[in-house]
């Protein structure tokens, strides 16, 4: 937790998960904003890919991190 809390303050997200369920074990720990792909369950359109891109070539999302799913 302590490496999604290291500039922190220079992301709009220090991270993205997918889903909300797996977003906000992280959100929880280390009291910053976490982008949960594809909404609650993972299974919704949001962000689009090229959305998603953008925020990266952006530099707003600093990590990802993946579950295991395979979604992304």
């Amino acid at each position: 937790m302590k490496l999604l809390q290291q500039g922190a303050s220079t992301y709009t997200w220090v991270a993205a998960t997918v889903s909300a369920q797996s977003s906000a074990t992280y959100q929880l720990a280390t009291d910053q904003l976490v982008m949960d792909i594809g909404g609650f369950t993972g299974s919704d359109p949001a962000p689009t890919l090229s959305e998603f891109k953008k925020y990266v070539r952006q530099g707003k999302i600093h990590y990802f991190i993946s579950n295991g799913r395979g979604s992304f």
